[in-house]
């Protein structure tokens, strides 16, 4: 995001009332090319109807913020919008940064029948991604992991992880967890994590003989 595009969102509502300038105006759709405005001004609250330029201010930033969103998110929704225009593009990072995570690991413990452990549940990992990609709160955390995932890539097509369908869950929330910190830490938590030891199989892996300098390792997750 550049300098411009931060330009051109409003700053938030509550940073021009503390310094104290302006009003803060809200604009709901109302009857025909009307809109329902609301004023506050030192704590007083009054209200009437405006016409349509009224609420242009807003209307205007709303391509922006549906931008924004298609690039931070899985989607606008009308709420998240309305969010974003708010409190701008700092703000809506800041508070999706406080969100806490969903977890794809619970929701499969939640899902799988200890009475039925032969039961395939692959597919209930692919259930999870979609839930908190249409629903979830933390959109912001749920991107960044899908973004990561298609860079440290494992997948289902091998057999060794298809039937771990826990440690694959477990795999998207280290992406979802570490991708908020350190770069390092990122690459340290997915050289560590069991599915890509095994998707690139470096899992127990032993160490070079100093004796012979043999290095009987798979070298695949180093190149």
């Amino acid at each position: 995001m550049t300098t411009e595009d931060l330009a051109l969102m409003p700053p938030p509502a509550s940073d021009t009332l503390s310094a104290g300038h302006g009003d803060l105006r809200t604009c709901t759709a109302g009857g025909g090319r009307a809109g329902r405005l609301r004023r506050r001004r030192r704590g007083h609250v009054s209200g009437r109807f405006a016409t349509a330029a009224s609420c242009a201010f807003a209307e205007h930033h709303r391509p922006d913020a549906v931008r924004f969103l298609a690039q931070a998110s899985f989607g606008a929704t009308d709420a998240a919008v309305d969010e974003v225009i708010a409190s701008g593009y700092a703000g809506w990072i800041e508070a999706q940064l406080a969100r806490p995570q969903a977890l794809h690991r619970a929701y499969l413990e939640s899902v799988i029948d200890p009475t039925q452990p032969q039961q395939n549940y692959r597919d209930f990992v692919l259930d999870s991604f979609w839930r908190q990609a249409i629903t979830g709160a933390d959109q912001l955390r749920q991107r960044v992991a899908f973004a990561l995932s298609e860079i440290f890539v494992v997948s289902q097509l091998t057999g060794t992880i298809n039937q771990r369908p826990r440690g694959l869950a477990d795999y998207l929330d280290m992406l979802g967890r570490e991708g908020f910190g350190s770069f390092r830490a990122l690459l340290e938590a997915v050289s560590l994590h069991p599915i890509m030891g095994l998707y690139l199989s470096h899992l127990r892996n032993q160490k070079e003989d100093a004796a012979t300098a043999a290095c009987p390792t798979r070298t695949t997750h180093a190149r």
